[in-house]
């Protein structure tokens, strides 16, 4: 059992800090702490919901493999660089979906145009995913290794969708417009395309 110091003594939870610790099942990052490294909760398998404090505002770039057994995502108020939007974490400014997990849903009122580098890296549980029209770019690997992915509905015919097969994981369905960047996406990787 750990207790993080929240007297200002500790301010980053770095790279596999409680990695491997199977019994932990919820985690509030205390207020003091400004960052969170990758893999700080990797392998955490029984790890299902996790607060995120007003004082945390750099999540790593590969703020991955952490949340595999996820199901709610919250973000304090006050926070002033990310906030929480069908159960998903958004940094407010650029309106990038940093990290999303199994229930997640997708903002469709125009405050996430960017999908970001492993945003929902390895979330077990996660059919199917709808991409709202306003998301404009879709960044390589968000959806890497999500092994239960059935569905990926993309409704903005010219997004730019970045990287190589695994940003739609595995035999994924991939639905659209006839003629979109999710088309070509399909056939440069030989996924099944439905047309919307």
């Amino acid at each position: 059992h750990s207790i993080i110091p929240s007297d200002g003594s500790v301010t980053s939870i770095g790279n596999y800090a409680f990695h491997g610790q199977t019994e932990l099942k919820e985690f509030t990052v205390p207020h003091g702490i400004t960052t969170i490294r990758s893999d700080a909760f990797s392998d955490c398998t029984k790890l299902s919901s996790f607060h995120i404090s007003d004082t945390v505002t750099n999540l790593s770039p590969m703020f991955k493999n952490n949340f595999e057994t996820i199901t709610t995502l919250t973000v304090d108020k006050n926070n002033p660089v990310y906030h929480i939007s069908g159960n998903c974490i958004i940094e407010t400014a650029s309106k990038t979906l940093v990290r999303g997990c199994s229930r997640s849903t997708i903002p469709d009122d125009g405050s996430v145009t960017s999908i970001g580098y492993y945003a929902f890296y390895y979330s077990r549980g996660l059919t199917d995913l709808t991409i709202p029209s306003a998301v404009s770019q879709i960044e390589s690997d968000c959806l890497r290794s999500c092994k239960d992915l059935k569905s990926v509905t993309v409704l903005n015919p010219d997004a730019q969708i970045d990287g190589g097969a695994n940003t739609f994981y595995g035999d994924v369905t991939i639905y659209g417009y006839t003629g979109s960047t999710a088309e070509a996406y399909a056939k440069e990787y030989e996924k099944t395309f439905v047309a919307l």
